[in-house]
């Protein structure tokens, strides 16, 4: 069977959902919240500790140190005591995730790598019985079968989502 262009990113996205990867954020997240407690008074970490009575207290964002794989910045939700995280965090934490955060961007760096091989060794292939004879490894994410594959748009019930939004069509003038 011929290996079209989604086919073949389709196996390159399950085969990268299959590597195994460590989520950073909430590392980074653990050590701002242990901060945010530490640095709190006792009447807060009383309300900290009493988890039913986390409801009283306002969601704050701090944003993230670290960088997400779409290369915008995170932002983390914790329970309302401060606007900022660097009126918490201590130089020992800031070592923390300065050592998190280049484990981090080395991930991301190993990922898009890998990403990026896959992507070109799986290009050179044009059918799924030669990307299966080459790297037979891979064969759960090749497609098994014919299948058809259909090249018409969807235009189903397009009429009628224009009709209901407001749309009035134009009558045709007789000749």
């Amino acid at each position: 069977m011929r290996l079209t262009k989604s086919q073949k990113q389709s196996i390159v996205l399950a085969v990268m959902q299959d590597v195994p990867q460590i989520d950073y954020h909430e590392r980074e997240k653990e050590i701002i919240e242990k901060a945010i407690y530490r640095n709190a008074p006792k009447e807060i970490k009383a309300v900290l500790d009493a988890h039913e009575l986390h409801r009283v207290l306002e969601n704050r964002s701090v944003r993230s140190f670290l960088v997400s794989s779409g290369g915008r910045y995170r932002y983390s939700q914790f329970k309302g005591i401060v606007d900022k995280s660097d009126n918490v965090l201590n130089a020992s934490d800031l070592k923390k995730i300065e050592s998190i955060k280049k484990k981090h961007l080395a991930q991301l760096e190993a990922r898009k790598n890998a990403e990026a091989a896959l992507e070109r060794a799986i290009a050179a292939f044009s059918t799924t019985n030669k990307l299966r004879e080459a790297m037979p490894s891979l064969d759960k994410y090749i497609p098994a079968g014919e299948e058809k594959i259909a090249n018409l748009p969807a235009v189903s019930n397009v009429m009628e989502a224009l009709k209901s939004a407001g749309w009035k069509e134009a009558k045709k003038l007789a000749a």
